[in-house]
């Protein structure tokens, strides 16, 4: 049997592949262009790893911090 831990890593692989093929999609011109493609993987692994840590309560923030945040860090790109 899978423990918690490898489920965990399962899920967020499965949540990571789908944010990034949406970002892909989201921008046609990206498709063969592969530093494009790393840095959205990039910025999608850096968001899946704030909200992991926030689940885990690991980053003492509210949900709308987090929100924040992040949409704070996106306008940059």
């Amino acid at each position: 049997m899978l423990n918690q831990q490898q489920v965990g890593t399962i899920v967020f692989k499965k949540i990571k592949k789908t944010f990034i093929q949406k970002a892909l999609t989201l921008e046609t011109d990206l498709s063969d262009n592969i530093p494009d493609k790393i840095e959205i993987n990039f910025i999608v692994s850096g968001i899946m790893g704030l909200i992991i840590d926030f689940i885990s309560h690991e980053l003492p923030i509210t949900a709308e911090e987090l929100y924040q945040n992040i949409y704070n860090l996106l306008l940059k790109f």
